[in-house]
């Protein structure tokens, strides 16, 4: 989210908003990753200490499946940005 933040403010330099986006896509696989294989490990924890405990990704999944959607977009948007700054030096 610190990311994405710094990210709108730096509209001046788009080849840092351009990195920015792309490390926080980055960031968003790896903790998509990390909470699946958590959210594994600890029910094959579960089920061999004999408990019936299971963990499941819960709501906090949901409400961050639209990050890298919104992602790509502000990408498309920086890319459009440059297209017309670009058309705008040639002139």
């Amino acid at each position: 989210a610190v990311l994405s933040l710094a990210a709108v403010f730096l509209y001046k330099n788009r080849t840092l908003q351009t990195t920015l986006i792309l490390g926080a896509i980055a960031l968003f696989a790896l903790d998509l990753f990390s909470g699946l294989a958590a959210s594994h490990f600890m029910n094959r924890h579960f089920l061999a200490a004999g408990t019936i405990v299971t963990h499941a990704p819960g709501a906090g999944l949901y409400i961050m499946l639209p990050e890298p959607v919104l992602l790509f977009l502000g990408m498309k948007g920086v890319k459009k940005d440059e297209k017309i700054a670009t058309a705008y030096k040639r002139l």
